[in-house]
């Protein structure tokens, strides 16, 4: 069992000075005036026993018992259009503006000048039948116009191995190869003896006659089978076959000629030689002139500066007094009075000056210390400043002291007093001394540890 004192801790923004805890509070001080004067900002107090201000109105009010400046006037009253529109000659008028609308000949239609905001202008086109061509070269024929051209055929040689190419109008293939050994009539090839290499350089045979019983030889032979023909060392085999006759250019073969029968639109031209746009007027000649645009307003408007303008009736006007006045009947006559309301002119005295929060003139020379003062348990405490130029600061100051709380560290237990902590431990087994050592220890085997006490002072930090 290990033991360790328990540490003392103070609360927030508390520090721990011998065995308490001491805080420093610090606020600021409260500021008041003396009796009769008011607190201005926190450096100034104005007596506010003053004289009450002299009201004035403006020239033509008057002062009221309420104290208000007022005049009454009477006004005539004026005739409005209440359902809308405007006075014209004692009748309620409504003017209606529209655009005027453009308008072009019978047979013509609204277009767009080219150049960039140009005046729009009336585009009359008529139309006439067109004539049908063909270009130079071409024929027409059930409405197309066709051109015929004829060539000779390219021989092909498709299908020919070994470099086929055409001659003449014939195909000529040539095939080479290896030529084959033989040897002299009476005579048979036979493997050479040796090192395999015969003499007369046969590849390992030579041509060998045995007749009469003697033993001769003779040189190897080189033939070349299947219809070739030597050349340079090599079996050269020439073949032909006919030619393939193929038309290009997409024509077709008639009676060994090649036929290209070329197609192309019938052409529409007119009168003045240009040509017809069949797409969009059906191989019509259009001829187009142009006529003066006209601005026309509709339901009787009359027009002026591209507007149309017509008037409306809204009915008869009706009496009404005007705004910011009051209305009000005598003998059965539709009366109007108008009130000017203002608050009066506050006058004070030379050297004062009206205050709002107390509602008198004040002298504003007339001033006061203002006083400063903390709360119960405060002290104030004022620091003058180190230089000249900088104001002195006023603090109200209060000392708290407390008794520490004691604690255990992070591991420990409480103890039996009230100042020691305590954590188990494990000790290391000590070698046993027989049977009758161990009874006497305890009967458990090993060392046995006892629990003890430890109580130091307590602690200050």
């Amino acid at each position: 069992m290990e033991s360790t004192p328990k540490v003392l801790v103070c609360g927030p923004h508390a520090k721990l000075e011998g065995d308490k805890c001491v805080r420093i509070i610090k606020i600021h001080p409260f500021h008041r005036c003396p009796e009769g004067y008011d607190l201005r900002g926190t450096h100034k107090c104005l007596k506010v026993d003053g004289v009450p201000p002299e009201p004035m109105c403006p020239k033509g009010l008057e002062l009221t018992e309420a104290g208000r400046c007022q005049k009454r006037s009477d006004v005539l009253p004026e005739l409005v259009c209440k359902h809308g529109g405007t006075l014209k000659h004692d009748k309620c008028v409504e003017s209606i503006e529209s655009r005027a609308v453009p308008h072009c000949p019978a047979g013509c239609t609204l277009s767009s000048g080219e150049k960039k905001n140009a005046a729009s202008v009336c585009q009359c086109i008529t139309q006439e039948g067109a004539l049908p061509s063909c270009p130079r070269e071409y024929k027409m024929e059930s409405d197309e116009c066709t051109k015929t051209d004829s060539y000779a055929p390219t021989i092909t040689c498709d299908g020919m191995k070994h470099g086929a190419g055409s001659k003449d109008g014939k195909c000529e293939s040539i095939q080479t190869y290896s030529p084959s050994p033989s040897c002299p009539k009476g005579y048979s090839m036979e493997a050479s003896k040796g090192s395999g290499h015969s003499h007369h350089g046969s590849g390992g045979a030579e041509c060998v006659s045995s007749e009469k019983g003697a033993k001769k030889t003779a040189p190897m032979q080189t033939i070349c089978d299947k219809g070739g023909e030597m050349k340079h060392g090599k079996c050269v085999k020439t073949s032909h076959a006919p030619g393939i006759p193929t038309c290009n250019k997409g024509g077709s073969l008639v009676d060994e000629t090649c036929i290209h029968k070329e197609t192309v639109p019938v052409q529409y031209t007119c009168s003045d030689g240009n040509m017809a746009d069949s797409t969009k007027y059906g191989n019509k000649c259009t001829k187009t002139t142009t006529a003066p645009m006209k601005m026309m307003c509709k339901n009787g408007a009359v027009g002026k500066d591209g507007k149309c303008t017509r008037s409306k009736d809204r009915g008869a006007p009706m009496l009404e007094c005007p705004k910011g006045t009051e209305e009000k009947k005598e003998d059965g006559e539709l009366k109007c009075e108008k009130l000017v309301d203002k608050n009066p002119i506050l006058l004070c005295p030379d050297g004062t000056k009206f205050n709002d929060d107390v509602g008198v003139c004040i002298n504003l020379k007339e001033t006061a210390p203002v006083e400063r003062f903390c709360p119960d348990d405060f002290e104030l405490e004022i620091k003058k400043p180190a230089r000249k130029k900088k104001k002195e600061q006023a603090i109200c100051k209060k000392i708290e002291i407390k008794a520490p709380v004691p604690i255990c560290p992070h591991g420990y237990t409480d103890g039996k007093d009230s100042h020691s902590c305590y954590k188990e431990v494990s000790l290391p087994k000590m070698p046993g001394h027989g049977h009758h050592d161990n009874a006497r220890h305890g009967g458990h085997g090993g060392f046995m540890g006892t629990e003890a006490e430890y109580e130091p002072p307590m602690s200050t930090k």
